[in-house]
């Protein structure tokens, strides 16, 4: 049996809203330090599951389950999302947490897209299938459980997490198999430091903006050995 619902029809936009206004929209938050392939592929995986009309990449300023935070700044990272994103169907990136002061929590991410796209939308929060393990560490997750619908991204032929306790948050999420696509951002640091490629791991746009701001210790000479 599906765990991908069948689609309701559209609600009618909010006061002020155009018309086809989206209807659902995946939430797809990170540190994105480097956004990567591996990203683009659960982003689209999840939008094709359930049909989402939009996925909004949000970039994190230093998630409170991180104990160190990102490696560059977020006006870095946020604008190498808007490049992985730029033209791809029902993609786009929302600064809501880098506009917030404090300490991200998904609550808040949640409940300020609810004040900005109004009361229509059902909310997809998508995440990795090992991120649910975690789920009974998050601040207020009775509050993001109420506010949208989870989505569990896994690997082809093991996709979601076992024993996992029966009160558990993350039994709540629906959950799909993506593609193997294996990347990390913490090998994609690891190459561009050692001036290693990265040819196929990042989206061109975002490489080229790699070399030419030395992120990461990477060079003009090691991004363009990777194209």
């Amino acid at each position: 049996m599906s765990d991908v619902p069948a689609k309701p029809a559209h609600p009618a936009p909010p006061d002020g809203r155009p018309t086809g206004a989206p209807g659902r929209i995946g939430v797809f938050g990170g540190t994105f330090d480097p956004i990567h392939e591996g990203h683009l592929a659960v982003a689209r995986t999840a939008r094709d599951a359930f049909d989402l009309d939009l996925v909004l990449f949000v970039p994190a300023p230093r998630p409170w389950l991180r104990p160190r935070g990102p490696v560059v700044p977020a006006d870095d990272r946020l604008a190498m999302a808007r490049m992985a994103t730029m033209g791809e169907r029902g993609f786009d990136v929302s600064s809501v947490d880098l506009d917030r002061p404090g300490t991200t929590y998904t609550a808040d991410t949640l409940r300020d897209l609810r004040k900005q796209y109004g009361p229509g939308p059902e909310f997809y929060l998508v995440l990795g299938a090992d991120s649910i393990r975690h789920l009974d560490r998050w601040a207020r997750v009775d509050s993001v459980l109420r506010r949208c619908t989870l989505v569990a991204v896994g690997r082809p032929g093991a996709p979601r997490p076992s024993e996992l306790p029966d009160e558990h948050p993350g039994n709540q999420a629906r959950f799909i198999e993506g593609p193997m696509v294996d990347v990390s951002a913490t090998e994609v640091r690891r190459r561009l430091a050692a001036g290693e490629s990265c040819a196929g791991m990042l989206p061109p746009a975002v490489e080229r903006y790699i070399g030419e701001h030395g992120l990461y210790g990477a060079t003009r000479a090691a991004a363009a050995m990777s194209r």
